[in-house]
């Protein structure tokens, strides 16, 4: 579980795999989680524009939040109880409380419990993790699960209900699905940052199912970038591969396309995002060739 947000772009090349062909204006309601100012300051976040599923994900040296929406039909008291008895078949539950009703932030409809336990691998000299759950039932069969797990000598106090849950809410979005293409160049013009894309489909190949992109059709797209586009990099930390945001900014773009054909000989891949109106709405770096 340590660090295991430093790699949550890898999940990405398992996804399924898509075919080349352009943005043809189609879109449909997703959600982000939006966090008031302060609210997690001290962790590197990485944050997602979904219909369901993950939403934010949040880490530092011995802590890890994650937001997430899923499909249900439980109640916020049966999600959790769920959960609890899902934790068997990895740990050794240590101490739990009673699973209770609550209304927090935004969401009245909602249950917290909190628990620690042990690895079943642990020797019993490992760390001890503390978590902290809370579910929300949200709109159009929807459950909303934030969850705090902390671990180690300087594990610390929870922030989850004095803190988070509180500064939490969710954005409604409209996307299109996404699309993968080589980001080959960045410029502005008119007040607005325009990048040149050509799309890509990606396949497995090889003896170990490398993940790689086919780029049948060559034809390049220069799409501008909306106002609040999201746009996170690749960086490699401490040997691990990472996500950071940075402000829409060509000259940064441009640099980031040039630092990777330099080290990889291609132009970066990355996961993109479209409005209505066919601006990029987010463009993510994708770890593969």
């Amino acid at each position: 579980m340590k660090k295991l947000a430093l790699v949550i772009a890898l999940v990405m090349c398992l996804t399924a795999l898509g075919t080349e062909e352009a943005f043809n204006g189609s879109v449909y309601s997703a959600y982000k989680a939006v966090f008031t100012p302060g609210a997690l300051d001290g962790w590197e976040v990485i944050s997602y524009i979904e219909p369901s599923g993950l939403l934010l994900n949040a880490y530092k040296d011995s802590a890890e939040l994650t937001v997430s929406l899923e499909e249900s039909d439980e109640t916020p008291q049966e999600a959790l109880a769920r959960h609890l008895n899902g934790v068997n078949r990895y740990g050794s539950m240590l101490q739990k409380s009673q699973v209770s009703p609550i209304t927090a932030g935004h969401f009245s409809d909602s249950a917290y419990v909190n628990y620690s336990y042990r690895s079943k691998r642990d020797k019993g000299d490992g760390d001890i993790y503390y978590v902290d759950m809370v579910c929300a039932l949200f709109t159009g069969g929807r459950m909303l699960m934030l969850t705090e797990t902390r671990w180690g000598s300087d594990a610390g106090e929870s922030g989850l209900l004095n803190r988070f849950l509180p500064a939490l809410s969710l954005q409604t979005r409209e996307i299109s699905t996404e699309y993968r293409a080589f980001i080959k160049s960045a410029e502005e013009k008119g007040g607005a940052i325009y990048v040149s894309i050509d799309y890509c489909d990606m396949e497995y190949g090889g003896e170990f199912g490398v993940v790689f992109a086919n780029n049948d059709d060559p034809t390049e797209y220069s799409c501008r970038l909306s106002a609040d586009c999201e746009i996170w990099m690749g960086q490699q930390v401490g040997g691990l591969y990472a996500l950071k945001q940075i402000e829409p900014d060509a000259a940064a773009i441009s640099t980031a396309i040039e630092s990777y054909y330099n080290q990889n000989l291609v132009e970066p891949i990355y996961t993109v995002l479209f409005n209505r109106a066919g601006e990029i709405v987010r463009l993510m770096h994708y770890n593969a060739l």
